[in-house]
């Protein structure tokens, strides 16, 4: 009896614990690059990206000009500060997609 009461608390708080994940929604934007072409081009345009609240996790690609990162979704989506942090580094910004 003991160990099924510790297995349903661990279900249900496991639970709880989880629920946060599945209310935390973030969406991926994609963004394509002009002008980079080195490991310092990187570092730059991450340092104006992490400036946009929203932009999570970025990772950028310079041998094919990706940056992928995840938007929180608690805020309003808008490419607007994504194509300033871009031109702000230095370069130029193709394409945008939010998925």
């Amino acid at each position: 009896m003991k160990v099924l009461t510790i297995f349903l608390a661990l279900i249900f708080f496991g639970s709880i614990g989880m629920s946060g994940l599945v209310w935390a929604k973030d969406s991926e934007v994609r963004i394509q690059v002009d002008g980079l072409s080195c490991p310092f081009c990187v570092l730059g345009l991450k340092k104006k990206l992490n400036e946009v609240k929203a932009l999570k996790d970025i990772e950028v690609d310079y041998k094919t000009g990706l940056v992928r990162a995840r938007w929180d979704e608690a805020e309003p989506f808008s490419e607007e500060p994504l194509k300033k942090a871009v031109l702000d580094a230095g370069f130029t910004s193709r394409e945008i997609s939010h998925l």
